[in-house]
């Protein structure tokens, strides 16, 4: 199975030059928690992702203005894939770089869709998606869980 026949296509975008509020608007009126992010509305060439966490992690827990521009928060240069792609590909990326969201952009790197572990569990099996989600879940090197 290939990233295009499980991906969520055509995503909303924010660009650079949005707030952390609209991004924070556009998650809960869209009901996602991750948005890429583009050069422009033309040209969506990914240059970043904003997520949920960076949200909290960086504007809530820091006490900074809901007016911050997206580029001060999101990851830089996210981790994508293409359409063709195939969906065990996906999940080792997804696995590898503990991410539960993957961009997937076309031969220009424009944006053309999304995969989310929510969209690998409609597609997969439960044994599929309890290992990914137990990859993805597992702390980083050198970082202590709570006990």
């Amino acid at each position: 199975m290939l990233a295009r026949n499980v991906m969520s296509p055509h995503p909303f975008c924010l660009t650079e030059k949005d707030t952390v509020r609209q991004a924070a608007q556009l998650m809960k009126e869209k009901d996602v928690g991750a948005i890429p992010v583009v050069k422009s509305e033309k040209e969506r060439t990914v240059t970043g992702i904003v997520t949920d966490r960076d949200l909290c992690t960086k504007i809530l827990a820091e006490a900074r203005s809901p007016e911050t521009s997206v580029r001060e928060v999101m990851h830089r240069d996210p981790v994508s894939c293409t359409a063709n792609h195939s969906v065990e590909d996906c999940i080792a990326l997804m696995q590898r770089h503990r991410i539960r969201r993957l961009p997937v952009v076309d031969e220009h790197a424009n944006c053309i869709g999304i995969i989310a572990l929510a969209d690998i569990a409609l597609h997969l099996s439960a044994e599929a998606v309890a290992s990914t989600l137990a990859e993805i879940s597992r702390p980083a090197p050198g970082v202590k869980k709570a006990a």
